[in-house]
Parts: structure tokens; sequence; C-alpha cells
């Protein structure tokens, strides 16, 4: 009788040691097969003049634009991906926060909500700020699809000339996320937007 019990506390503790070391070698796999993201900006590459216009916008519009790339460096595809800038005010102080219009994505003036995709091994684009040839103000927007739809005008999403502190956040699978701070330029002229890494 006491060799059927040492058996089976043998077997018990076996499968207790069998099933831990599963767990700890999933948990592993999962960290390195993971998605990772991260921000690239390229100055020369990613400061560019477009010519925007249907099925975007009714009547072409040349564009100034500052965008990011958004690189996956990990083994699985990263899902629902959502972006957003945060204004940064004097002393670090969060201001407003607008979602951003991933690029190729349509879009159109009656859009609040954030646009999410799924990005794998190829860099997808994604609009920060702009300034359009034909605008009345001294300034830039924010790449919303609400103010791509309606162009660059004195509403929530302009920043008025000078320089402005922001912080682009991409939220992923649910719970991850990453972050990079920029400073924007808005310019007097439209066609001098600038925007720096920080």
């Amino acid at each position: 009788m006491q060799n059927f019990k040492n058996i089976f506390l043998f077997l018990g503790s076996a499968a207790g040691i069998y099933s831990f070391i599963r767990l700890v070698r999933q948990d592993i796999l999962s960290f390195f097969n993971k998605s990772k993201l991260t921000i690239k900006f390229n100055q020369r590459g990613d400061l560019k003049v477009w010519r925007v216009g249907p099925p975007y916008i009714p009547i072409g519009e040349i564009r100034k634009v500052a965008t990011v790339h958004v690189c996956n460096k990990g083994k699985k595809s990263a899902s629902n991906c959502e972006a957003l800038v945060q204004i940064i005010k004097d002393g670090d102080e969060i201001g407003q926060t607008f979602p951003l219009h991933w690029a190729d994505t349509p879009y159109d003036a009656r859009s609040t909500s954030i646009e999410g995709i799924n990005i794998g091994r190829l860099p997808r684009r994604l609009d920060v700020v702009f300034t359009q040839k034909k605008q009345n103000e001294s300034g830039c927007s924010v790449a919303s699809a609400q103010a791509l739809a309606t162009g660059v005008q004195h509403d929530q999403f302009f920043l008025p000339q000078g320089e402005h502190k922001i912080k682009i956040q991409v939220n992923y699978n649910s719970g991850d996320s990453i972050e990079e701070t920029f400073v924007i330029e808005s310019p007097d002229i439209w066609k001098n937007l600038k925007m720096i890494i920080l």
C-alpha cells in the first residue's frame, strides 16, 4: 500500500513539474515571438509635399505633410494599432489629445473614431501634421481624419504659428504601447512646416 502512495506521489509531482515547465516554455516563446513596434522619422523622407484629391477630398489640394513610419521588429503581427498625438504644454503638462490618421486609409469629416490597423513586416506611414498651399491661417493642423477631410482651419486641430512639443503614442495588441516626442515648427508660410525628433 505504501508503494502505491509513493508511486502516486511521484506521478503527481512529475505531472506538476511537467506542467510548470510547459507554462514557462510557453511564456518564453510568447515573449520572443511577440510584436515589437518602433516609431521612425527621417527628415528628408517623412516631410514631403503631396498632391491630394479624390477619393480623399473632392477638390485637389497641395499639402505638406509630416509623417512617421511605424515598424514592427517582432515576429508576430501587431493588431489593432491605434495612434494618438498629445499636445504638450509648458512644464510637460499634457494638453489636448487627438487621434491620428494612418496614411492610405480613407477619411471623412464626420469621422470621430480611431482607426485601428494591423502592422506586419512592412512599415506603415502615420500622418502627424500638415499644411496646405491655399490656407488662410499661419500654422498647421494635426492630421486627424476630420482635419484632413476639411483642410487647415482655425478649429480644435489647429496649431498656431510657433513651436509645439508633441508626443505620438501607438497602442496595439490591446495593451502594449510605444511613444516618441517631437517638436513641430508650425509655420508662417505653408511650405516651411518642420518636425524634429527629440
